[in-house]
């Protein structure tokens, strides 16, 4: 299952102990930052309200439009858009996915973070209070989206804490965001992905890789 964590891909992040709102806390922490990196925990619940899932791992983001998400509990999944496309690594499986990135996730708050002005331009950004001993900002997008009608974000003195959104059928994800890093130092390929030897690869045909067949409709 593709987490549903890519399609709202979703994620803003900032840090300001002293800013006086939300909106300040995300402009402060984004000057002059190319890569963030930090830690997540992430919660799914049904229209029920019943758990489906919790995880925790890693993530990255860098400019324009790439993004890293490395799942460690329960299970380890490696998702990594390029820009271009979007790879699904599932190690015990020996299997990757990939396809065209969309639309979406080109312009969710995920991938647009570091851009601002995009930001602005793909959602309607509103203060949303103090609730929780947190400063909310919501985004509204201002064109229809599949993936979620809202999208909710927390912070307090150390930056982005919480991101909730809902998606159309009412499951619910919300995702606990720890330990950011501005511009880290990592390797040169950090957003790239090659395929390990061995593994099948299940997606477009035109990636170089030993054996690729398309994706199932």
């Amino acid at each position: 299952m593709l987490r549903s964590f890519v399609a709202a891909m979703l994620c803003l992040l900032a840090q300001s102990a002293h800013a006086a709102t939300a909106r300040a806390q995300l402009e402060s922490f984004l000057a002059d930052v190319h890569v963030l990196k930090g830690e997540f925990e992430q919660s799914v619940v049904d229209e029920f309200g019943e758990l489906v899932e919790d995880s925790q791992g890693e993530l990255a983001l860098s400019a324009p439009r790439q993004f890293r998400f490395e799942y460690q509990t329960p299970y380890p999944q490696l998702l990594i858009a390029d820009g271009e496309r979007l790879w699904v690594y599932d190690p015990d499986l020996e299997q990757v996915s990939v396809r065209a990135q969309s639309v979406e996730e080109a312009n969710s708050p995920l991938t647009l973070i570091l851009e601002p002005r995009l930001l602005d331009q793909t959602f309607v950004v509103t203060e949303g209070g103090e609730e929780h001993q947190l400063s909310w900002l919501l985004l509204t997008p201002k064109e229809e989206r599949a993936d979620f009608d809202r999208l909710d974000l927390g912070f307090d003195e150390n930056g982005l804490r919480v991101m909730h959104y809902r998606d159309p059928n009412g499951q619910q994800t919300r995702l606990r965001f720890a330990h950011w890093q501005r511009d880290p130092d990592l390797p040169a390929d950090y957003f790239a992905f090659t395929p390990p030897e061995g593994v099948d690869v299940v997606g477009m045909e035109d990636i170089d890789s030993a054996q690729v067949r398309p994706l199932d409709d």
